[in-house]
């Protein structure tokens, strides 16, 4: 059907909390204490989609992204209100859309996306 979207354009992935380069993914306050913030691929993926930082102004730049083909160098100049925001314009220029990924296998460093 033309406007559904199935599974195969997801981009699955997970973020890491960063504060001064410690990660506090796991501090209850990670999400307002975060100066950035990694997107990464899948449940217990390793390439990072991107990488976001904090302005003094309060907005995120993307900083890096191992999804690097067909995003043009003035990607880095943006400022976008939230993460979320950034890692959804990567994912538009990819032809796909960010959807978080959820661990179902309860293994650390397992598949299970």
């Amino acid at each position: 059907m033309i406007g559904q979207r199935g599974a195969s354009d997801a981009l699955t992935y997970r973020w890491q909390y960063l504060n001064a380069d410690d990660d506090i993914t796991s501090d209850p306050f990670c999400v307002t204490h975060a100066d950035r913030m990694r997107a990464w691929d899948g449940a217990h993926g390793d390439v990072c989609i991107v990488e976001v930082q904090r302005t003094p102004r309060g907005r995120w730049q993307i900083t890096s992204t191992d999804c690097a083909a067909g995003i043009p160098v003035s990607a880095y100049d943006r400022r976008f209100p939230s993460p979320l925001d950034a890692l959804g314009y990567i994912a538009k220029r990819q032809g796909r859309r960010p959807v978080g990924a959820v661990c179902r296998c309860g293994t650390p460093g397992g598949e299970c996306d």
